[in-house]
């Protein structure tokens, strides 16, 4: 049986999405009859005194330094006392990852990456963020996988909206010796056209490959015994709240979240009814799949949300940029564009009321299309 190293951000994450991704690609290779496993890859950042003071030097206006030191301190402080909740969350995702996920026993980092060349057949990058130039690692793009061995990626998230020059330089570079290239974002096509010579295909996030029901039965049991909207927000914004409370205020909904998912965030302080602190990523897909309704800014909540035909309302998060393409492109596929608030017209009570519930029963052609697509390549480019 060939082996497949899949090299994504999977070791140590903390990210419920990432890591279900992560699942998903694991899984479905290893339905095709191949041997696969996630590589323990550990990214090493510099966090020396002098990069930090460096970045403390560049706020030039004493009013910001003074500000930034202070909001600094007082999220550290609201952390810390958060520390023991946090880390029981953070040890049931490491359990998933360490019990769910086939992975590579050996850790490896970009000093002996290359040890585990011979270990594997088949390399495949992706998916989720892995091309994200904003957080450059040549091992996700495989860089150090020599030209004896077959190179695909898969769903690579570029995140990205425009290349310089010297961006595209570092795709062509990247690219050359690969034997298949896809995307997760329809946008990314057209921006690694100049890149490379092969075509490049758009494809679905791997959590799409896989059932309804081959999500069940992973996820737990219900965490919550009466009606209750589930609020996933990655953003700090405040109105999304808001509305979410008036939502479940006039439905006689509780509201379920879970807070603090970047770290300390004082607008999860005071919301909600359900707080779950410690959820595992079991919990996340059973907080999806259990709700009357869902409220998120979160790429894979919407994901979730389509495969347990769950009626949703997605945000635009502010500072994310490429991410609104993504989230587009994601509703196209399920027919519920109006369901993407983006605008102010649409992030408003009025406008979230008027919509009309999501027929799952309709076929959804375009989606079904693309599955297909999806599949088809992994078969073909594995071989």
């Amino acid at each position: 049986m060939r082996k497949v190293a899949i090299v994504t951000q999977y070791y140590n994450s903390k990210n419920y999405g990432g890591n279900l991704q992560a699942y998903a690609l694991n899984r479905y290779i290893n339905s095709l009859g191949f041997e696969s496993e996630q590589l323990c890859y550990q990214v090493i950042i510099d966090r020396s005194q002098k990069s930090k003071l460096k970045r403390a030097l560049n706020v030039f206006n004493p009013k910001k330094l003074c500000s930034y030191l202070l909001s600094k301190f007082k999220r550290r402080k609201k952390s810390k006392s958060l520390g023991n909740t946090l880390n029981t969350r953070h040890k049931k995702i490491e359990q998933f990852n360490r019990c769910q996920i086939d992975h590579s026993e050996k850790v490896y980092d970009e000093s002996n990456i290359r040890k585990c060349i011979d270990n594997y057949d088949i390399f495949v990058a992706g998916s989720d963020q892995i091309w994200n130039l904003s957080y450059y690692f040549p091992a996700y793009f495989l860089e150090f996988v020599p030209k004896t061995k077959i190179k695909v990626s898969y769903a690579a998230s570029v995140t990205m909206d425009f290349l310089t020059n010297e961006q595209k330089n570092v795709f062509k570079n990247h690219l050359k010796d690969y034997s298949a290239i896809s995307v997760r974002e329809r946008e990314a096509v057209s921006l690694l056209a100049d890149c490379t010579n092969m075509s490049v295909e758009w494809v679905l996030d791997p959590t799409m490959l896989l059932t309804k029901n081959q999500w069940e039965k992973i996820s737990s049991e219900s965490l919550i015994d009466e009606p209750y909207i589930f609020c996933y927000f990655l953003g700090s914004d405040e109105n999304e709240r808001n509305l979410a409370k008036q939502f479940a205020n006039k439905r006689n909904f509780k509201i379920a979240t879970i807070p603090y998912l970047n770290g300390y965030n004082k607008s999860d302080d005071e919301f909600g009814e359900y707080k779950i602190f410690d959820a595992g990523v079991e919990d996340f897909l059973s907080l999806i799949r259990n709700a009357e309704y869902v409220f998120t800014d979160s790429f894979h909540a919407v994901v979730f949300s389509g495969i347990f035909e769950k009626q949703y309302v997605v945000f635009q998060r502010a500072g994310s940029g490429f991410m609104a393409s993504r989230i587009y492109t994601l509703c196209e596929l399920y027919e519920t564009q109006d369901r993407f608030c983006d605008t102010k017209e649409r992030a408003t009570l009025k406008y979230i009321e008027g919509l009309e519930n999501i027929d799952y029963q309709r076929p959804l052609n375009k989606l079904n299309e693309m599955k297909e697509k999806s599949k088809k390549y992994l078969k073909e480019n594995l071989k």
